[in-house]
């Protein structure tokens, strides 16, 4: 989940959503418990990107309901997924080192997307904010780097 959250602002958006449907909401404590006890999430910054398709294989085997066959399928199809990254992350290397005249090799990679401006109020934090994107090009083989800042103004407010 976002690191800007936590379990007393989610609190805070769960009593609003309670008090505009006309419920009574929960106590703390009992949100808190069905939190931790029935949900496995946690607040933290991400300490490296993951790919989707890597989540998905570790979500799915960590699941209670994998039988022993589908399990043994998953680690299968996952370790054949890991080894064709690896090969492309050597071919990556070799490329790069082999220098040929007219030939340059480019990498790039999306390294952030902040929301402008930054709010993490209730009503904001679900509203589609400007988002400015940083996306950078490296030439492997000229050893350059260029970030690019690129801004989204395709605004939509619901």
């Amino acid at each position: 989940m976002s690191s800007d959250l936590n379990l007393a602002k989610m609190y805070a958006l769960y009593e609003s959503q309670c008090h505009t449907d006309g419920i009574k909401p929960l106590k703390l404590w009992a949100y808190r418990h069905i939190f931790n006890n029935s949900f496995n999430l946690s607040f933290h910054h991400p300490v490296k990107d993951s790919f989707k398709k890597c989540d998905i294989f570790k979500a799915e085997l960590n699941a209670p309901s994998c039988s022993d066959d589908n399990r043994a399928t998953l680690e299968r199809d996952h370790e054949l997924h890991l080894r064709k990254a690896e090969k492309a992350r050597a071919s990556l290397k070799h490329d790069s080192e082999t220098h040929e005249v007219n030939r340059d090799v480019i990498t790039f990679d999306l390294q952030k997307v902040m929301p402008v401006p930054f709010l993490s109020t209730n009503e904001a934090y679900y509203c589609r904010q400007l988002s400015v994107y940083n996306l950078g090009l490296h030439s492997t083989t000229r050893n350059k780097v260029i970030m690019n800042v690129v801004r989204n103004c395709g605004l939509t407010w619901g």
